[in-house]
């Protein structure tokens, strides 16, 4: 019994392990090359939004 628990607690503790570790190098590579590097730089966001040009003859008189 004593090395189904030691088994069981092995087992867990190494699932543990490896999903923090998982979820931390997630964390370090979107912080670096994706989603909140791009979205929280102003000027790459007003970089990549061009407004179209409106002339302002049409729709007048």
């Amino acid at each position: 019994m004593k090395r189904k628990y030691l088994y069981g607690t092995l087992v867990v503790s190494v699932a543990v392990t490896f999903l923090f570790f998982m979820f931390l190098s997630q964390d370090v590579d979107s912080a670096e090359n994706g989603c909140i590097k791009c979205h929280t730089d102003e000027s790459l966001l007003k970089s990549l939004y061009k407004p179209k040009k409106i002339d302002a003859a049409e729709g007048e008189g």
